[in-house]
């Protein structure tokens, strides 16, 4: 087990609750190759923590972690990306130099350099001090990370969600019905609608193909409606299903997953909960 420390002001934190409860602790070093999110920024500040590890002999530095999604998301404009991706590495590469040329290193038992992230992993081949790639996301590959260094990747992780009540057409509450009726009449992927059982998550419709939320009826957490042209012929009973657009953030809204394999559910995975 390694503690993920960012701030100096974090890793005294950590150094008290050692201390308070008589603990051992491994911490691993959160440094910032370029995300800007968190972090630890410069090697001064690297080597100050480093130095509250080695006056603590209840605390062991273990290694680091830097997060670089960002070498997939800024613009693909040419050559952009590739420089990100060397910044990053070399901002990683002299962070774990300075680090092991400290005296708390000296304690360090094969240091965790962990680095990368589902949208870049594949860009890593053990040719730096990086002997980690972190890793998931990709996964279950939620739709946000449809990135082409993926692209082989399937999704493997959906909502499951029952049709409670199949409209003949799509209809609004009363008093604007007859709006309704002129969106069927304009778009054809809008003339009918199905009430589904909760709703308003962070994923989209997936199967069967052509459903979407009504931006006229608007979101809703409890039924939830969708709609489509008719072609999906559901009915009541009948399953929708929705694809994720992140993991963990959904993924913890629900209880265990379903594991299916061919037509059955073979397994329940729990859910890791989230930290409170």
């Amino acid at each position: 087990m390694q503690w993920l420390v960012d701030t100096p002001e974090r890793l005294a934190q950590y150094r008290e609750l050692a201390r308070g409860q008589n603990l051992q602790l491994r911490l691993n070093f959160e440094v910032d190759v370029g995300l800007h999110r968190g972090g630890v920024a410069d090697i001064a500040t690297l080597r100050r923590m480093l130095d509250m590890v080695a006056e603590e002999p209840r605390l062991q530095w273990s290694g680091l972690m830097g997060y670089d999604a960002h070498v997939a998301k800024i613009p693909d404009l040419p050559g952009l990306r590739a420089k990100a991706l060397r910044h990053a590495r070399g901002r990683y590469a002299a962070f774990a130099a300075a680090a092991r040329a400290h005296p708390a290193a000296r304690t360090a038992s094969g240091p965790c350099f962990n680095a990368a992230g589902s949208p870049t992993y594949r860009l890593y081949h053990g040719d730096g001090p990086e002997n980690e790639v972190a890793v998931g996301s990709a996964m279950v590959k939620p739709a946000d990370f449809d990135l082409p260094l993926l692209d082989d990747l399937l999704p493997a992780c959906f909502i499951a969600t029952p049709v409670l009540k199949a409209l003949p057409r799509f209809e609004l509450p009363y008093g604007v019905e007859w709006l309704g009726g002129l969106v069927g009449g304009w778009d054809a992927n809008a003339r009918r609608g199905y009430f589904i059982y909760g709703g308003n998550w962070l994923a989209d419709p997936a199967s069967p193909s052509g459903l979407e939320s009504s931006g006229l009826y608007g979101h809703s957490s409890n039924q939830q409606l969708l709609v489509g042209s008719g072609r999906q012929a559901l009915a009541v009973d009948d399953m929708v299903f929705f694809r994720p657009r992140q993991s963990e953030a959904v993924l913890q809204q629900f209880g265990d997953i379903a594991v299916y394999e061919g037509a059955r559910i073979v397994a329940s995975w729990p859910v890791l909960p989230a930290a409170g």
